[in-house]
């Protein structure tokens, strides 16, 4: 904070005010409270005095009394930029950034020498997304800066945010020409970086030439040479030049050939998307000789050939018998891609079948238990669970002791639409490996889907974090933000109120006794706890989702330290998007319809009301 120039005859309430700053500064708050508390009480009109006992407030404590003199300040003198950067810097404390931004705008329209207030207004106009502010703010910290690279680095990003790529590329450019002469070996990684930053905004902006040449040219200076083989062949790719795009895909594919994605682009590189089946065929059996320990190359051509091609069937053979020999769990899960195809569907049942039939001599117990654990999951996916429930009911007599089949049975008993004997059965896996995370996580979302909240809680209570006094792990579970058991808990406490509400409606009205009356009461009584209940998981996670909101604003500038701009603008792609999560949506539309039927109950007791007084006035 810097106070404003004063003459030499200041008066005593500007000196106090002045020694104020400074002790709010070292975070003497109450000493500095006591002074601007004896400003007050001599002019109660001293704005600055106002403002800066209302930050001190909130900084000792005392929230509710601190917006008040805030907004009391800035009514008496909203053109006093010491009083519009106090309203700031409270208002970005209490977390209301449009607010902050507003008054540290002001403070600097109204001639603040403190220039460093442009870094802050920048995080807020950051957070807020006014990127045409953000701009202009940038550019004036950076004229006020201008020996740091980060301050370089944004401006480049509020230039790229707002679309002005050459801006943002020119700027990237002279710095670098600036500090080229001067890198050190600790500059390395933040040139790298900042060099395939401005590769990143020429490629957004469609120039795929001029960005090829910028990383030619910059090669020697990129050390992440997996963004550096990427970018390049994208855009060779982009401009044309295929044979070369292909070959550097080869390249990509030799330093991670279990990437799917290389494969599809390495096709697209060499334009056999388009051609027979055949032809990609032999494309794959040529890759997967070169990589035959790598699972896409023998997958994707399943996912192209029609069901009826000759080859389909040998393919589809081939890699659901290796896998079922070799005992690989989750080879149903690697092949249901495939079911989409409901012919592909039907001759990957017929080999199973068959060799799960050629194997049963064998009583080979790896193949055996595996093949049936996989005709379990099929006829799942079927829907029909009788077969499913017998295949699944023999591997169980199998091997008793393999917790992947408990996992699988606990399934299908849940699509016969019995949560208690599904839970009960996960659960059975669960202590068949009391220290696996992952199967007592699903042991505690099948108690809480059989609606056994308290049981679920402290099966998840092993895994967290309990202080002395803490009956289970309750608190950590929202300390940690573990947002699936608070949604499914909500939804839990939601069909109990409805259970409730379901037995209260079926109660006799015409029973006056004293026992119907008490268990009338004791239904509204649970109705009201699991509701209330219900509405407290929705909101926890509605306040996580602000905290990850809130959590960005951090990044603003870390990330400008730190030299991660492209992992930045990807950062705040993913939050302009956090609303739209599906967990998110799925807890609003659980708290909207909890609401709604509030809302309708208190409009219905208001009818009742209404037609009660009318009946009491109405003339017997």
């Amino acid at each position: 904070m810097v106070a404003r120039n004063n003459p030499i005859l200041a008066n005593k309430e500007d000196a106090n005010f002045r020694e104020a700053l400074k002790l709010f500064d070292s975070k003497q708050y109450k000493k500095a409270l006591k002074l601007v508390e004896a400003n007050i009480k001599k002019n109660s009109s001293h704005a600055e005095s106002l403002a800066l006992k209302g930050v001190l407030n909130h900084h000792l404590g005392h929230k509710a009394e601190a917006k008040q003199f805030i907004t009391k300040a800035v009514s008496k003198e909203p053109g006093n930029y010491l009083v519009d950067h106090l309203a700031g810097i409270y208002f970005r404390t209490i977390d209301d950034y449009p607010e902050a931004a507003k008054w540290l705008k002001a403070s600097i329209d109204n001639g603040s020498p403190n220039r460093a207030i442009l870094r802050d207004l920048a995080l807020l106009q950051s957070q807020i997304r006014d990127y045409k502010n953000l701009r202009d703010t940038r550019q004036a910290y950076l004229e006020f800066q201008p020996g740091y690279r980060a301050n370089w680095t944004a401006t480049a990003i509020a230039q790229h945010l707002n679309k002005d790529y050459n801006a943002a590329v020119n700027t990237l450019t002279k710095i670098e020409d600036i500090i080229k002469p001067h890198l050190t070996e600790a500059d390395v990684y933040e040139q790298s970086e900042c060099c395939l930053y401005k590769n990143y905004i020429v490629n957004e902006a469609g120039n795929y030439t001029k960005a090829l040449e910028l990383l030619e040219k910059d090669e020697k200076e990129i050390t992440d040479r997996l963004s550096f083989l990427e970018y390049k062949a994208k855009y060779l790719v982009l401009l044309g030049q295929n044979e070369e795009a292909s070959l550097i895909y080869r390249q990509l594919l030799q330093r991670n050939p279990d990437n799917v994605d290389y494969y599809t682009l390495l096709e697209t590189a060499l334009g056999t998307s388009s051609k027979p089946f055949e032809y990609r065929l032999k494309l794959y059996e040529k890759l997967a000789r070169f990589y035959p320990r790598s699972d896409p190359p023998k997958f994707i051509p399943l996912t192209f050939l029609p069901s009826d091609h000759p080859s389909f069937e040998q393919k589809a053979k081939e890699y659901v018998e290796s896998q079922l020999k070799r005992g690989v769990p989750s080879t149903f899960v690697n092949i249901k891609p495939l079911y989409k195809n409901i012919e592909k569907l039907k001759v990957i049942e017929k080999i199973v079948l068959e060799f799960f039939k050629l194997q049963a001599p064998s009583l080979n117990p790896t193949i055996t238990v595996w093949s049936k654990y996989f005709l379990a999951q099929h006829y799942l996916y079927l829907n029909d669970l009788v077969t499913a429930n017998d295949y699944i009911d023999s591997a169980l007599d199998h091997s008793p002791t393999l917790v992947e089949l408990y996992i699988v049975k606990a399934r299908i008993i849940k699509h016969f639409g019995d949560y208690e004997k599904a839970s009960q059965i996960m659960n059975e896996a669960r202590e068949l490996d009391l220290q696996d995370r992952f199967i007592n996580s699903k042991t505690t979302k099948y108690l809480l889907r059989a609606n056994k909240v308290n049981e679920a809680i402290d099966c998840i209570s092993l895994f967290t974090k309990l202080d002395d006094d803490a009956v289970n792990g309750c608190k950590d579970l929202h300390l940690m933000q573990v947002n699936w058991v608070l949604i499914e808990s909500a939804e839990a406490y939601t069909r109990i109120y409805h259970e409730y509400e379901k037995q209260l409606k079926d109660l006799s009205p015409e029973d006056p006794s004293e026992e119907a009356l008490a268990a009338e009461q004791e239904l509204k009584e649970n109705i009201d706890i699991f509701k209330g209940l219900a509405l407290k998981r929705y909101h926890a996670v509605i306040d996580n989702f602000k905290i990850f909101f809130d959590d960005q604003f951090d990044f603003h500038s870390y990330c400008m330290r730190r030299a991660t701009p492209r992992d930045y603008i990807e950062t705040l792609k993913w939050e302009d998007k956090l609303h739209s999560t599906p967990i998110y949506v799925r807890t609003i539309k659980g708290l909207s319809s909890v609401y709604w039927e509030i809302y309708e109950q208190q409009q219905k007791q208001k009818e009742l009301d209404a037609s009660n007084e009318d009946k009491e006035s109405s003339p017997s």
